[in-house]
């Protein structure tokens, strides 16, 4: 929950507290919060052996907010509003800010051990690279050598050449949605839990099985051996399906999507904004869709965030009157 409190707070008590922003004055709070996170680290890490709070590390960096999923969507998301305002920078605060978008990114996936933000960010490269260069050629040229970097890496963890325990995780994801066999646990489970929601949406496709009983409507589709207490399938989209049909599902991915949605309705031409609409709206997306967004109290409270943000950045068309 740190880094939304922290942003809200430097809002609040920035020197126009108003409801519009400038997209450089979010990128130094969203510096600032990376920052203020790494801070917050290092004192607890000062900490006497066996404090209580030691436990914000174990076994994955989550820092307060319950779980590592919710604090790698946050994380991940504060690193891309660090690069707005890129082109009213100078070469330093450049230089600045893609430290502190990289320290944040190295939080968010590394740190806290979350493949859905390493899936995100391979989906986001071209959007960044485009915003730091506005340049057909030098954005391909960097999202390839990103693309083609990240493929020679696991590449070499697959072959045991390197041996990182976070990539391995990442290869035996993949080995497991290609040959369907349990390599990683993790997956296997929400690999059968998608295509059993499939199948409980099929059998109520218009008003699902309520809210309370959307785990016990996918149980029966489940293959022997994946029977875990869950409240949910791991995907936002499919919860809501199985719990309310098919226009709930449709709902769902709409509010995920809300940023770029807030963005289209304001119908604004500030190109931070719709930089910051995309990106997050791709991370809350592929998190809401490998495990959840709305059942976790951080990572919606964040979706709720991002949204204003984005409207705050914008100014909305002029209405004119139909009597002229």
């Amino acid at each position: 929950m740190f880094p939304i409190a922290f942003v809200g707070l430097l809002i609040l008590l920035s020197a126009q507290a108003s409801f519009k922003i400038a997209p450089k004055a979010l990128g130094n709070i969203a510096c600032a919060s990376v920052i203020g996170i790494y801070l917050v680290i290092l004192i607890l890490d000062l900490l006497p052996s066996g404090h209580a709070l030691k436990s914000y590390h174990q076994p994955r960096l989550s820092l307060f907010s319950g779980n590592a999923i919710p604090f790698s969507t946050v994380s991940l998301s504060l690193s891309v509003m660090c690069l707005l305002g890129w082109h009213s920078r100078t070469r330093t605060l450049r230089v600045f800010a893609l430290g502190c978008a990289l320290a944040g990114a190295y939080a968010a996936i590394i740190l806290s051990g979350s493949r859905g933000p390493a899936i995100a960010l391979v989906l986001i490269s071209p959007l960044i690279a485009w915003h730091l260069t506005r340049s057909k050629i030098w954005a391909s040229a960097l999202c390839g050598a990103f693309i083609v970097s990240a493929c020679a890496v696991l590449m070499l963890q697959h072959l045991d050449i390197i041996n990182i325990n976070f990539l391995h995780r990442i290869t035996s994801g993949i080995e497991t949605l290609i040959t369907g066999e349990n390599v990683n646990n993790s997956n296997y489970y929400r690999m059968h839990m998608w295509i059993a929601s499939l199948s409980a949406i099929g059998d109520a496709p218009l008003f699902g099985f309520g809210l309370t009983e959307r785990f016990e409507a996918i149980r029966p589709h489940l293959i022997e051996g994946v029977d875990g207490a869950y409240s949910h399938p791991h995907n936002d989209v499919f919860a809501s399906a199985v719990s309310g049909g098919v226009f709930a599902g449709v709902a769902a991915a709409l509010a995920l999507l809300s940023p770029i949605v807030a963005w289209r309705l304001i119908n604004r031409d500030n190109q931070d904004a719709f930089f910051l609409a995309t990106v997050v709206a791709i991370i809350i997306f592929v998190a809401g869709s490998v495990n959840t967004i709305f059942f976790n109290d951080v990572a919606s409270s964040w979706l709720a965030v991002s949204t204003f943000l984005v409207c705050c950045m914008g100014t909305p068309k002029p209405v004119v009157s139909p009597l002229g």
